[in-house]
């Protein structure tokens, strides 16, 4: 029998999980979602798999360092993906990051029939990119090897699910494109007053400096002086940079759930929603709802970084192709 194997990082990737579970029409029973303990809403994780009979197990996650201080928790995984081995020897692969540990560590043990790298925002654009280049730092993946006793490989070949209109060169790949289907959710009142910008980690990926990131922001809010504005922050975002940004003005609003879910929930609504002009969370809003506010979507000479230009302009012509949003050059 096929077993499914779905890695789960963040509640968000729930969505990718679902449509693949519908698009592969997937068996419930064949389906085992390995999900990394740090999780802030694990519940919704753990309720997500009971309602449809899917299998959980729970990992605690480690980053590298910590193969020194819990060497335990990285061998749980190794455990656990063995366990998992021994039950069949054919499966599928479901991932959403690719180039961290984890990822690498499940490709070798498992050595699954097809790869799937699901969608992670836009990040799969970042993925494509890199395998046809070839740089996917392999020197430093032969370090850790070493360090963990495990050779970790990249797959050789991969097949992407996702929303996107992605090229790719590499005649290993394959593309399988799906696509969302939109909520008639229910508006009743619309906030004229209020204004929220979606926060990013440009700051936090080295894309952007921060002062150039709060200049731009600063910039925002000399368009919206009129208003309330709402800094919705991303959830990886530095603490210390977020009180920056409420020095600035911004009343900052947290949101622990993906904004796509708790959006679908609300009857009221700000009158606009704004970010930076490749802002993943932009397009998810427009391929995923009927009725929305006004989204708006900035560029800025002070968001132009000497990395990943190539990749931002990708996600950026993705997004264009998207109908309401409103594009400004500052």
């Amino acid at each position: 029998m096929f077993l499914n194997v779905f890695l789960i990082h963040t509640n968000h990737q729930l969505h990718q999980v679902s449509k693949a579970v519908d698009y592969f029409k997937i068996h419930s029973g064949t389906i085992i979602i390995v999900n990394f303990r740090d999780n802030q809403e694990k519940s919704v994780i753990k309720q997500f798999a009971e309602e449809r009979n899917y299998k959980v197990i729970n990992i605690d996650s480690w980053v590298f360092k910590d193969l020194f201080m819990y060497p335990f928790k990285h061998r749980e995984f190794f455990k656990e993906l063995y366990q998992i081995k021994n039950r069949s020897k054919d499966i599928n692969l479901f991932v959403s990051q690719y180039l961290n540990d984890s990822t690498l560590i499940a490709n070798n043990i498992l050595k699954p029939e097809v790869f799937y790298l699901m969608d992670e925002g836009t990040a799969s654009i970042l993925y494509s990119g890199i395998r046809e280049k070839n740089n996917e730092g392999k020197l430093k993946i032969l370090v850790k090897s070493m360090i963990y006793g495990k050779l970790l490989s990249f797959p050789k070949s991969l097949t992407y699910f996702t929303k996107y209109n992605l090229k790719i060169s590499k005649n290993t790949d394959a593309v399988i494109k799906y696509k969302e289907v939109k909520v008639n959710n229910r508006i009743v009142k619309t906030e004229e007053h209020q204004v929220y910008y979606l926060g990013s980690i440009l700051v936090e990926m080295g894309f952007v400096e921060k002062l150039n990131y709060l200049a731009f922001l600063n910039d925002i809010l000399q368009i919206y002086s009129n208003k309330e504005i709402y800094y919705i922050p991303h959830r990886a975002e530095c603490s210390l940079k977020l009180r920056d940004i409420e020095e600035l003005g911004y009343i900052l609003k947290k949101i622990h759930v993906p904004f796509e879910m708790w959006f679908e929930a609300q009857k009221s609504i700000p009158s606009e929603l704004a970010s930076h002009y490749y802002a993943t969370v932009l397009g998810n809003l427009v391929d995923l709802f009927q009725n929305l506010p006004k989204i708006t979507a900035f560029d800025s000479p002070k968001l132009k970084s000497s990395q990943g230009n190539d990749i931002a302009h990708k996600i950026y012509l993705n997004l264009k192709d998207k109908d309401c949003i409103t594009f400004i050059e500052l």
